[in-house]
């Protein structure tokens, strides 16, 4: 969305001055432009609010009476200016958009390197004539080794751009990228959500894990709640702030030493945001965590009674798998586990289940496929018929996922779900072939909603299939392949659900 201003120009006689006045006692305005992205950037939750935060901050540089950030769109070939200040509405339309590959924008978005023109209308007349500003300077923003933007900087009168400004710009262009690059990468982080995350966050033990330099990077539900830290408060966080101030070294030391000797307690309490102490007693573990090295620290509330008990036994075993279930959920296989646990709860609850074993059985969804890590993403994604070789990487899954949980301790008998998930009443399942009685009844549940899901949803490979095909599948298979417990209460679901809109 564009976004064109047309207050006074941004340069007051102070700034351009670079004097001091009341509003900027001290400092170099160079420097406190550079310092206010820095600030901007990192408190910033989208991209959009840095890139106009940033872009606001262009106007406080001695001389700048404009500026604009253009995005650039790779297939088309141009960069389009989404947010403007102080340019004229005309702009838009006109020379709103530039072609990367055309002299002098060349410079900035395909080589990489600020532009400054003193006098741009000898090099661009069409964007100088347009705007009404004569003297331009253009820096790259790069993301993730890509050209994703350009900030501009204008002037009405030939201004000589000083060795600060060809500082300092660029060095803003950077913070920007960076900032992009960061929020970009959180964000697709939120959206391939790991099964394990619904794993922690189903325990009322306290879960974090750090990068291996200390940074914060998740934190589950009950460490939210207990602590009061909001997820873009971790993300500015290292494995220290969270404990009070005077024993910061204390935990350091005394972490540093259960690491390396791979057990112990600490006993270090944790600080929550408002400045309360909360007494804990914490492990830390080194594991994977999406493919890299991370720490795992694990706190028990010293004020709850049995801390240390049968949900810490559950989630410390948990952890042993943690290096493989981290593994397991490609986007595609992460999306599909959600729907899954989502299902599988409600037909649980449709059949009158009591809540214990509905939260089971969702755990169970969200995890039911970690064991696909071990079969090749190119099998799992191909269209058409799969060789003898692929189908039996393809039914080991459910043994390999019971394997990874089979030692976590827990109050369901989740390594037994997802190993029978697969099963079917008349024997025609797999990884056993085990019939009726043998199959018990959450694996009976999950079977259930596995097909509604997938049949449902589209595949790299095919389009998904309408509701009614999917309701002829299981219906028809009621009593025979699926449990008809099951099955009529699919079909109680699916009568009751809102018909789409049009």
């Amino acid at each position: 969305m564009r976004r064109f201003a047309t207050s006074a120009p941004f340069g007051a006689d102070a700034a351009l001055s670079g004097a001091p006045s009341d509003e900027h006692p001290v400092g170099n305005p160079h420097l406190r432009v550079l310092e206010r992205v820095i600030g901007v950037t990192a408190e910033a939750r989208d991209v959009e609010v840095a890139i106009n935060g940033t872009v606001d901050a262009l106007g406080e540089l001695p001389g700048a009476q404009a500026a604009a950030y253009y995005a650039v769109d790779r297939v088309a070939g141009v960069a389009r200016a989404t947010v403007c200040r102080n340019l004229p509405e005309s702009f838009a339309g006109v020379a709103g958009h530039i072609e990367i590959a055309t002299p002098p924008y060349h410079h900035v978005f395909v080589q990489r390197q600020p532009l400054f023109a003193d006098d741009f209308s000898q090099v661009a007349l069409v964007h100088a004539r347009e705007t009404g500003f004569r003297s331009f300077a253009c820096v790259p923003v790069v993301a993730d080794d890509d050209v994703v933007g350009g900030l501009a900087c204008y002037s009405s009168s030939g201004h000589s751009w000083s060795h600060e400004d060809q500082l300092v710009l660029p060095a803003i262009g950077r913070e920007l990228g960076a900032a992009i690059a960061r929020m970009t990468a959180r964000r697709e982080l939120d959206s391939r959500r790991l099964p394990i995350q619904d794993l922690f966050d189903s325990v009322d033990e306290l879960l974090i894990v750090s990068a291996a330099d200390g940074r914060m990077l998740w934190a589950n539900a009950e460490a939210e709640r207990r602590l009061g830290y909001t997820a873009e408060d971790w993300q500015r966080m290292t494995m220290l702030d969270f404990h009070p101030p005077g024993r910061r070294i204390e935990a350091a030391a005394v972490l540093a030493d259960i690491l390396e000797r791979e057990g112990g307690v600490s006993r270090v309490p944790l600080l929550a945001k408002d400045g309360s102490v909360v007494p804990v007693e914490t492990k830390v573990r080194w594991g994977t965590w999406d493919g890299r090295r991370v720490i795992y620290i694990m706190s028990s509330a010293g004020d709850r009674p049995g801390a240390m008990g049968a949900n810490r036994r559950f989630v410390d075993g948990a952890l042993e798998a943690v290096t493989a279930i981290a593994h397991a959920a490609d986007p595609e296989t992460a999306v599909h586990a959600r729907g899954v646990a989502r299902l599988a709860g409600a037909l649980a609850r449709q059949m009158g289940l009591p809540p214990d074993r509905v939260d089971g059985l969702e755990l169970a969804g969200g995890l039911h496929d970690v064991g696909k890590t071990t079969i090749p993403h190119e099998v799992l994604a191909r269209p058409g018929k799969l060789s003898e070789t692929e189908l039996r990487l393809i039914r080991v899954h459910p043994v390999a996922g019971c394997e990874m949980v089979r030692h976590a301790e827990s109050p369901w008998p989740l390594a037994d779900i997802i190993l029978q998930h697969h099963e079917r009443l008349d024997g025609s399942g797999y990884p056993s072939g085990l019939r009726g009685p043998d199959i018990i009844p959450e694996a009976r549940i999950l079977a259930v909603a596995d097909v509604l899901e997938a049949m449902s949803s589209s595949r790299p490979y095919r389009e998904a299939f309408s509701m009614d095909r999917v309701m002829s599948e299981i219906v028809g298979g009621s009593g025979t392949r699926y449990d008809a417990e099951v099955v009529a209460a699919a079909v109680q679901l699916y009568d009751h659900a809102p018909a789409a809109q049009p």
